[in-house]
């Protein structure tokens, strides 16, 4: 439903929103009142968000249950995309790179659905599948939706380190703490004379981008628990600019 821009305002400042985002000059958010009324009459709640929206959720909300659905190839999904017809070349490009940033948080999710061509049921089925075994549960799990003191909830509290063994090289825009859900970003200005290089988030690999003022663009969503990033290389020159 539609809430006005004050109303809404309202809503972040009394801590009555699940996740919230801005896009362009329009304001999403999921509001904890529905929930709230869902699960008090033991209704299966489910919510549709972004993986920066699941990331959040699950910061505020440790016992919920997050499913990452995709597809076992990403080329599956181009292929849909081309389908629809509905992105021109460029905007596939932006689509596709979104799309293997938002496959790096895959391990941070409890389960994955694989959705794929011809069996949609099969997906659905492991979802009920969840479902199920959570209401079998010999231990309920507990969701707190009362309001939060909202300048502690919205403190970064988890730690971004560097573990790097040899001379540093520049290190730009990174922050010591993030909050869950929160994008990271910063680069590293160097120059590889082996491009044998590596950029490892608690010891998965992720994918970088080429900024030509910056150098290396790196940028991940912050999962809901401290994080270690590690940079390897065999032959580096670091150009001091």
């Amino acid at each position: 439903y539609f809430e006005t821009t004050e109303s809404f305002k309202k809503l972040i400042e009394n801590d009555e929103l699940l996740e919230y985002a801005q896009v362009y000059d329009k304001w999403y958010g999921v509001p904890k009142q529905p929930v709230r009324e869902a699960l008090a009459e033991h209704k299966d709640t489910v919510i549709k968000v972004d993986v920066q929206g699941a990331m959040t959720i699950k910061g505020k909300l440790p016992d919920a249950i997050t499913c990452f659905i995709t597809t076992k190839e990403v080329n599956t999904i181009i292929e849909r995309l081309r389908k629809r017809g509905t992105e021109s070349e460029d905007e596939l490009k932006t689509r596709v790179d979104t799309i293997n940033k938002e496959r790096e948080t895959m391990p941070f999710f409890d389960h994955i659905i694989y959705n794929e061509n011809g069996l949609i049921d099969a997906a659905v089925a492991q979802i009920e599948g969840i479902i199920a075994a959570e209401k079998k549960r010999k231990t309920p799990r507990v969701y707190d939706l009362s309001p939060k003191n909202t300048a502690v909830a919205a403190k970064p509290n988890h730690r971004f380190t560097v573990d790097y063994d040899g001379k540093q090289p520049f290190f730009k825009g990174a922050k010591e703490k993030y909050r869950a859900g929160e994008e990271v970003v910063f680069y590293f200005d160097l120059i590889a004379t082996d491009t044998s290089y590596k950029f490892l988030l608690d010891g998965k690999e992720l994918n970088t981008d080429w900024d030509d003022e910056k150098g290396i663009k790196i940028s991940f969503i912050m999962p809901d628990h401290d994080v270690k990033f590690t940079f390897e290389s065999r032959n580096l020159m670091v150009d001091d600019r």
